[in-house]
């Protein structure tokens, strides 16, 4: 069966944005092109590929086998593309990734050996700060942070937990943090909200400790300073390892690891790397923690 290479690649593209405008704004065409060309390809094939879902698109049973039939030939097609290009211009093909600084030292710095593995032959830049344009096209970069990115790719809501060194007394509840030591990220807010929302009360007068990023933050907690809380992502293996404890009882969500929606094959597999690795981190926490 003969299929329109263009139709394929405007499913594609709705399939892997999410949309039919951010599809259209890709391949630089309009949107109602991209709703023909989709349009065209069902008529093809025989079955609805999208199907309304409030004010946007979803992908149909069928839609979601096909799509993940066909975007690896586009991929592997891109990721040649570029890699010729890149050898044309005499550099190694490589993939920029800009994130939170602790995301970049308590958990992707530890595993790039898993990364060269699971994304072979492909070089990486490293940023926990976001280069200028000239550096790398904003395709080449991933975003990845704690917080709220409506137009970004969700990799996981874990638990914000509260942490401290091997040893001490259990602290079961808040009420035991008098004469304890809080970390803290920049400000205090984040352990008043924190206790706010575990019903643990108000956060105990005295001292604290502030720090600059949730990587010392961590480190500090590891080696007795105080007290920290900190995602089950990013303290996952610490806890596991035996270097952490978790105290104050259970943890609360207060946010989510978001990644900007990839524009590039390269992109594509490293987003899909990275959500593997904190949904297999996060899960194992959670059985240790609940153990």
């Amino acid at each position: 069966m003969r299929v329109s290479l263009t139709a394929l690649r405007a499913f594609e593209a709705v399939a892997r944005t999410g949309g039919i405008a951010r599809a259209a704004e890709e391949l630089s065409v309009g949107p109602t092109t991209i709703s023909r060309h989709v349009a065209a390809l069902e008529r093809r094939i025989g079955t609805a590929l999208l199907r309304r879902e409030g004010r946007g698109i979803a992908l149909t049973p069928a839609g979601i086998d096909y799509h993940a039939a066909i975007r690896g030939a586009f991929g592997s097609i891109e990721t040649a593309t570029d890699r010729l290009s890149a050898q044309a211009r005499g550099e190694p093909l490589s993939l920029m990734v800009m994130c939170d600084s602790a995301m970049l030292v308590r958990f992707i710095a530890p595993r790039l050996a898993a990364l060269r593995r699971a994304v072979p032959g492909i070089g990486f830049r490293l940023a926990a700060d976001e280069p200028s344009t000239a550096d790398a096209p904003r395709s080449r970069i991933v975003f990845c942070r704690i917080g709220a990115m409506p137009d970004g790719v969700l990799l996981s809501k874990p638990p914000i937990v509260a942490v401290t060194a091997p040893g001490g007394p259990p602290l079961p509840k808040a009420a035991a943090l008098d004469g304890q030591t809080l970390l803290h990220h920049r400000t205090a807010a984040a352990w008043q909200e924190w206790l706010r929302l575990t019903g643990n009360g108000p956060a105990p007068a005295g001292p604290g400790i502030i720090m600059p990023d949730k990587a010392s933050l961590l480190a500090a907690a590891e080696v007795g300073s105080g007290i920290a809380l900190a995602c089950t992502t990013l303290a996952g293996t610490a806890l596991l390892e035996g270097r952490l404890r978790q105290v104050l009882g259970p943890g609360v969500v207060m946010g989510g690891w978001y990644a900007e929606r990839p524009q590039s094959a390269l992109a594509t597999r490293f987003v899909e790397w990275l959500r593997a690795e904190i949904t297999a981190i996060e899960t194992q926490a959670a059985h240790a923690i609940a153990a």
